[in-house]
């Protein structure tokens, strides 16, 4: 083969392998915003007794008592698990299993105003299963591991960078309806890693 063929050759390639990179980034950034948001209700794991309903895997699109596609306990936010002070309304990502899942609230914020996902690191190492919390005057001061933990308050958003042995990926979600200790409604989609721009 001679030498002029094996550059037009690696031309070729590096050629398709930008075009397909280009691509990729290109409908990350102009068609996410697009997209409507999904929306599921989850129920308090703790008043309802059950996990399933008050958990999502954003990666299948589905609420943990999803028959088809089955989670099978693999979930990337859970609401109404943990409590303070009795109160429910809470927000958790898994600290178990593999997970380096990390959360944040953003504040106040429509979908109309986000343009770009926030960065938010994952975990350097994987959740330890344990929670441990400081308390100050009776309450709940911090909670370790940190951005594992927030509370759920209507109209807020919120970033998720979940990490677990099954996927990295970013989630924006944004409180539409709480009903307090009892039942969130969220609305939701992945969104473009800030990690890739």
């Amino acid at each position: 083969m001679s030498v002029k063929s094996i550059l037009l050759l690696l031309a070729c390639v590096c050629a398709t392998l930008a075009e397909g990179t280009w691509s990729r980034v290109e409908a990350q950034r102009s068609n996410y915003s697009d997209v409507e948001p999904q929306v599921v209700s989850l129920l308090s794991q703790i008043k309802h007794h059950d996990p399933a309903k008050g958990n999502v895997n954003f990666k299948l699109g589905v609420r943990g008592d999803s028959d088809s596609p089955s989670t099978k306990n693999v979930y990337d936010l859970r609401y109404g698990g943990y409590a303070s002070n009795q109160d429910l309304d809470w927000f958790e990502v898994p600290i178990a299993h593999g997970s380096s899942s990390q959360i944040k609230d953003l504040g106040a914020l429509d979908w109309t105003e986000i343009y770009d996902t926030p960065f938010l690191y994952a975990n350097p190492i994987p959740h330890d299963g344990k929670r441990s919390e400081f308390y100050q005057n009776g309450k709940v001061v911090r909670s370790l591991p940190e951005n594992t933990l927030v509370k759920a308050i209507v109209g807020h958003m919120y970033v998720v960078h979940s990490r677990r042995t099954e996927g990295d990926f970013y989630v924006m979600f944004r409180v539409g309806a709480l009903k307090s200790g009892d039942e969130v409604t969220i609305s939701w989609r992945i969104v473009p890693s800030p990690e890739n721009n």
